[in-house]
Protein backbone atom coordinates (compact mmCIF):
# COMPACT_ATOMS: atom_id res chain seq x y z
CA UNK A 1 0.00 0.00 0.00
CA UNK A 2 1.57 3.48 -1.30
CA UNK A 3 0.85 5.63 1.79
CA UNK A 4 -0.87 8.94 1.18
CA UNK A 5 1.11 12.29 0.80
CA UNK A 6 -0.04 15.24 3.44
CA UNK A 7 -1.98 17.54 1.89
CA UNK A 8 -0.54 21.20 2.78
CA UNK A 9 -2.21 23.33 4.74
CA UNK A 10 -2.38 27.20 4.63
CA UNK A 11 -0.12 27.12 7.62
CA UNK A 12 2.59 24.78 5.93
CA UNK A 13 2.77 27.04 2.70
CA UNK A 14 3.19 30.02 4.86
CA UNK A 15 5.31 28.54 7.32
CA UNK A 16 2.95 29.34 10.09
CA UNK A 17 2.51 27.11 13.05
CA UNK A 18 -0.27 25.59 13.41
CA UNK A 19 -0.76 27.86 17.07
CA UNK A 20 -0.63 30.39 14.89
CA UNK A 21 -3.12 29.92 12.16
CA UNK A 22 -6.46 31.73 13.88
CA UNK A 23 -7.43 34.44 12.17
CA UNK A 24 -6.98 37.08 14.16
CA UNK A 25 -2.89 35.87 14.38
CA UNK A 26 -3.18 35.68 10.29
CA UNK A 27 -4.41 39.01 10.51
CA UNK A 28 -1.34 40.37 12.63
CA UNK A 29 1.22 38.37 10.57
CA UNK A 30 0.03 39.66 7.31
CA UNK A 31 0.16 42.96 9.04
CA UNK A 32 3.53 42.77 10.19
CA UNK A 33 4.09 41.26 6.69
CA UNK A 34 5.28 37.81 5.85
CA UNK A 35 8.59 36.85 5.72
CA UNK A 36 9.95 37.17 2.48
CA UNK A 37 10.51 33.40 2.19
CA UNK A 38 6.53 32.68 1.78
CA UNK A 39 6.97 33.65 -2.24
CA UNK A 40 8.83 30.67 -2.80
CA UNK A 41 6.67 28.51 -0.86
CA UNK A 42 3.64 30.07 -2.34
CA UNK A 43 4.99 29.79 -5.43
CA UNK A 44 6.36 26.12 -5.11
CA UNK A 45 2.71 24.84 -3.80
CA UNK A 46 0.97 26.70 -7.05
CA UNK A 47 3.34 25.18 -9.58
CA UNK A 48 4.33 29.21 -10.49
CA UNK A 49 7.55 30.50 -11.67
CA UNK A 50 8.45 33.96 -10.17
CA UNK A 51 7.39 36.07 -13.21
CA UNK A 52 3.62 33.80 -13.13
CA UNK A 53 3.71 34.87 -9.42
CA UNK A 54 4.60 38.66 -9.56
CA UNK A 55 1.83 38.68 -12.53
CA UNK A 56 -0.61 37.17 -10.04
CA UNK A 57 0.35 39.20 -7.27
CA UNK A 58 0.53 42.52 -9.48
CA UNK A 59 3.36 43.24 -8.80
CA UNK A 60 6.96 43.52 -10.92
CA UNK A 61 9.59 40.87 -11.24
CA UNK A 62 12.13 42.80 -9.57
CA UNK A 63 10.07 43.07 -6.71
CA UNK A 64 9.83 39.07 -6.01
CA UNK A 65 13.62 38.49 -6.63
CA UNK A 66 14.53 41.10 -4.38
CA UNK A 67 12.34 39.76 -1.31
CA UNK A 68 13.92 36.02 -2.50
CA UNK A 69 17.24 37.92 -2.21
CA UNK A 70 16.48 38.25 1.47
CA UNK A 71 14.36 35.58 2.94
CA UNK A 72 14.33 36.61 6.39
CA UNK A 73 13.01 40.36 5.29
CA UNK A 74 9.54 41.05 5.97
CA UNK A 75 6.96 41.69 2.94
CA UNK A 76 5.45 44.56 3.11
CA UNK A 77 1.39 44.26 4.25
CA UNK A 78 -0.65 44.52 0.86
CA UNK A 79 1.86 42.27 -1.06
CA UNK A 80 1.17 39.91 2.19
CA UNK A 81 -2.05 40.04 1.66
CA UNK A 82 -2.22 39.43 -1.50
CA UNK A 83 0.33 36.53 -1.46
CA UNK A 84 -2.07 35.17 1.62
CA UNK A 85 -5.15 34.63 -0.91
CA UNK A 86 -2.80 32.71 -3.24
CA UNK A 87 -2.00 30.76 -0.41
CA UNK A 88 -5.15 30.26 0.81
CA UNK A 89 -6.87 29.45 -2.61
CA UNK A 90 -4.16 27.04 -3.07
CA UNK A 91 -4.43 24.98 0.17
CA UNK A 92 -8.11 25.24 -0.49
CA UNK A 93 -8.31 23.36 -3.97
CA UNK A 94 -5.78 21.06 -2.46
CA UNK A 95 -8.52 20.24 0.30
CA UNK A 96 -11.40 19.68 -2.01
CA UNK A 97 -8.64 18.00 -5.13
CA UNK A 98 -7.31 15.80 -2.49
CA UNK A 99 -3.76 16.60 -3.57
CA UNK A 100 -0.97 19.06 -4.40
CA UNK A 101 -0.58 18.21 -7.56
CA UNK A 102 -4.54 18.10 -8.66
CA UNK A 103 -4.74 21.63 -7.58
CA UNK A 104 -2.07 22.28 -9.43
CA UNK A 105 -3.18 21.23 -12.64
CA UNK A 106 -6.85 22.24 -11.55
CA UNK A 107 -5.73 26.00 -11.15
CA UNK A 108 -3.82 26.10 -14.16
CA UNK A 109 -6.47 24.80 -16.56
CA UNK A 110 -9.46 26.97 -17.93
CA UNK A 111 -12.39 25.96 -15.96
CA UNK A 112 -16.74 26.20 -16.96
CA UNK A 113 -17.82 27.21 -14.15
CA UNK A 114 -15.22 30.25 -14.42
CA UNK A 115 -16.43 31.23 -17.99
CA UNK A 116 -13.53 29.22 -19.20
CA UNK A 117 -10.40 30.97 -17.26
CA UNK A 118 -8.16 28.98 -14.99
CA UNK A 119 -8.47 29.88 -11.30
CA UNK A 120 -5.35 31.71 -11.54
CA UNK A 121 -5.71 34.07 -13.79
CA UNK A 122 -8.42 35.37 -11.03
CA UNK A 123 -6.61 35.47 -8.38
CA UNK A 124 -5.53 39.07 -9.32
CA UNK A 125 -8.59 40.36 -7.89
CA UNK A 126 -10.72 39.40 -4.47
CA UNK A 127 -13.91 39.26 -6.72
CA UNK A 128 -12.22 36.70 -8.83
CA UNK A 129 -10.32 34.97 -5.68
CA UNK A 130 -14.00 34.88 -4.13
CA UNK A 131 -15.57 33.17 -7.55
CA UNK A 132 -12.67 30.25 -7.45
CA UNK A 133 -13.28 29.66 -3.91
CA UNK A 134 -17.20 29.69 -4.71
CA UNK A 135 -16.91 27.15 -7.09
CA UNK A 136 -14.34 25.13 -5.26
CA UNK A 137 -17.67 24.87 -2.35
CA UNK A 138 -19.58 23.87 -5.37
CA UNK A 139 -16.96 21.01 -6.47
CA UNK A 140 -16.56 20.00 -2.46
CA UNK A 141 -20.84 19.74 -2.63
CA UNK A 142 -20.60 18.08 -6.03
CA UNK A 143 -22.76 20.64 -6.96
CA UNK A 144 -21.22 21.99 -10.33
CA UNK A 145 -24.48 23.21 -11.84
Amino acid sequence: MIPARKKKSLGDILAVPAKAASPLELHRRISEGLEAGALRRVGSAAGLLPPQLAGILGVHLRTIRRAEGRRKSRLDPVLSDRLFRVAAVVARAGEVLEGEQAARNWLAAPQHGLGGQAPLELLRTEAGTREVYDLLGRIEDGNLA
